[in-house]
């Protein structure tokens, strides 16, 4: 069930979405909002993405839809507080987590759906999902029953494993570079920030496939829940990472200990977010 939350001084749209365990996209699609302001005093629909629902076709009994959405009979009889097996056509089921896993839901794939959307819209990664469910490609099949995670990803994680460093060498284009690496040229430039196809020899490139900011950079606390992980970027700079995250240079330089200015492409800071 939906909840309601009024917003608190200091609340973000983010550290909404992380107190209640909902993605970004979700908050801003229950609220109908175009952008991520949240107002003091202005009450939010915190929705419910812990179960799914799913409409009775002709042909469907309980233990069939339990089975498609990889949760037991009386879960679905609990989650209902139905009273017998008998369903009706076109009756609404609402169809629970596995409770043998808090981590992931089921989700049975609709028409119009890819990994890249899904991912978005419940704040993972598309090598999460696959990684989960064992896929070997992007290829999704209507009415196939996939777990997704639910929890937040980890930003340090997603870097290691998806991100490598590649200097230019002489000789070099991102045709060829994209092609050596099996990604595409629209995401070495996503990924470098790059307004053009140029390239200068010695140049480092982070190589691999781009993933949103809604997951990478927002997503990775450390021990300290005011803390949040931040991976440098080409054209970041301490003024312009301070001025993103609403601190300061010198509150950032202070955290990680910096004596200088100066930051390298793939470095890790730490910041304190309004400090």
């Amino acid at each position: 069930m939906d909840k309601e939350y009024t917003v608190k001084p200091g609340d973000t749209l983010y550290g909404i979405s992380k107190q209640f365990g909902v993605s970004v996209n979700e908050l801003k699609k229950a609220n109908d909002m175009t952008d991520n302001i949240v107002t003091l005093g202005s009450v939010m629909i915190i929705p419910d993405t812990s179960v799914l629902t799913y409409t009775v076709k002709p042909g469907d009994s309980i233990y069939s839809i339990a089975r498609d959405f990889g949760v037991t009979t009386d879960e679905i009889i609990n989650a209902n507080n139905l009273n017998s097996d008998m369903l009706m056509i076109g009756e609404i089921l609402t169809i629970p987590s596995s409770g043998s896993n808090p981590s992931f839901i089921n989700y049975k794939i609709k028409k119009g759906d890819n990994l890249y959307d899904l991912a978005s819209t419940y704040n993972t990664t598309v090598d999460a999902i696959k990684s989960l469910n064992n896929l070997k490609s992007n290829d999704l099949s209507i009415g196939e029953v996939i777990k997704i995670p639910t929890v937040l990803v980890d930003e340090v994680s997603i870097f290691k494993k998806n991100y490598k460093e590649y200097t230019v060498k002489p000789g070099d284009n991102l045709y060829s570079i994209a092609e050596s690496f099996g990604v595409s040229v629209d995401d070495i430039k996503k990924v470098n920030k790059l307004d053009n196809n140029n390239l200068t020899i010695g140049e480092v490139l982070l190589i691999g496939s781009f993933i949103p900011d809604s997951v990478l950079g927002l997503s990775c606390y450390g021990n300290d829940s005011d803390l949040i992980t931040y991976i440098v970027k080409k054209g970041d700079d301490l003024y312009s990472i301070a001025s993103k995250y609403s601190t300061s240079v010198n509150s950032i330089k202070e955290i990680n200990d910096l004596k200088s200015d100066d930051l390298d492409i793939g470095q890790i800071l730490k910041i304190r977010k309004g400090s």
